[in-house]
């Protein structure tokens, strides 16, 4: 099972049919019998499972464990919502989808406990139990120890405005084209990097303005030197789309460990506590905004900038780290 706190041990290795059609009966046997073997063998104990993504075979592989054990107490770490996961579209699919949710509602009655990317997640579920809201999780090993010094800004120096990640139209990706064509200058570039439905849009802005490239999918190493040699970091993704208030882009955290400015829109599922380390769009679908946005925050003085980045990376480094985080749900578990 994905994910689970497996008493003393390690978590084994569960491998199951990844044939379509097939794949749930599968995984769903193959789970049920790891994690019953493990209920049978400390079935005096108290019982914590911690269960990754809200899957069907996972929470029927619980509701068979706590049929012979009642002491077992499990926890859903919910990262999405089933109906915006899958980007498959045809009737048969949808339909089976339907059905699949339907089945899974059923099935949230036998979890304890619930930790949520977005508070809003809690509503969409008709979650009644204890739950927390944890974003993300951050390698503190990842983090830079400190910050270089600002460096002087020249007049001269290309601005770099990055964007790595899926390159979708639901992403806000030609939003952010539009605005950035009606940004003045050569000294101003955009680069992005990645794959998805708006590649050929990309190229086609990428043709008549020779400040855009394109680099196609890259490795995460070579996303990362890319970040970390930004002069801005973007993200387009705009709040008027449904699944953004059940989610938290994991492009918020990766941005801002990377020490740079971050320009985005105040999503739903943003909290509050990142506003102080964020620069956000006013409004929607709003390029001449989102243009002067983008100068406005490139021209800021550099110190201005390195101390807002500087407080963003201590803010992950204290606040968002693993055993800060991990901490919360065990807090929540000894409530239960």
């Amino acid at each position: 099972m994905s994910g689970c706190l497996w008493g003393k041990k390690q978590a084994p290795t569960i491998a199951f049919n990844n044939l379509f059609g097939f794949r749930q009966i599968s995984r769903k046997n193959a789970v049920a019998s790891s994690l019953l073997k493990w209920v049978y063998e400390n079935q005096d104990e108290d019982m914590f499972v911690i269960v990754y993504a809200l899957t069907t075979p996972f929470l029927q592989a619980v509701k068979q464990a706590k049929a012979i054990n009642s002491k077992l107490k499990a926890c859903l770490i919910v990262p999405d919502l089933p109906q915006y996961m899958d980007a498959d579209s045809s009737l048969v699919y949808r339909t089976l989808k339907s059905i699949d949710i339907k089945k899974q509602k059923t099935l949230l009655k036998e979890i304890d406990m619930f930790t949520l990317v977005s508070s809003h997640m809690a509503s969409a579920l008709n979650i009644d139990k204890p739950f927390i809201v944890i974003e993300g999780v951050i390698d503190t090993k990842k983090l830079p120890i400190s910050l270089n010094s600002p460096m002087p800004e020249h007049e001269f120096v290309i601005k770099k405005i990055v964007y790595t990640g899926g390159v979708n139209t639901e992403y806000g990706i030609e939003g952010l084209l539009k605005a950035f064509s009606l940004v003045k200058g050569q000294d101003y570039a955009l680069i992005i990097a990645g794959s998805g439905n708006a590649v050929q849009m990309v190229k086609e802005y990428a043709e008549k303005d020779s400040r855009i490239q394109f680099l196609g999918t890259l490795s995460i190493e070579e996303s990362i030197k890319l970040q970390g040699e930004a002069t801005l970091l973007i993200n387009p993704r705009q709040p008027d789309k449904d699944f953004v208030k059940y989610s938290f882009p994991s492009k918020t955290l990766e941005y801002m460990m990377a020490g740079k400015p971050v320009l985005m829109f105040k999503l739903d599922g943003i909290p509050n506590e990142y506003d102080e380390f964020l620069y956000y769009f006013e409004n929607n679908n709003d390029y001449e905004g989102m243009a002067k946005k983008i100068v406005d925050i490139c021209s800021l003085p550099a110190k201005q900038k390195f101390e807002r980045c500087r407080k963003a990376i201590e803010f992950l480094r204290n606040e968002k780290n693993v055993l800060n985080q991990t901490d919360k749900i065990l807090k929540l578990l000894s409530q239960i």
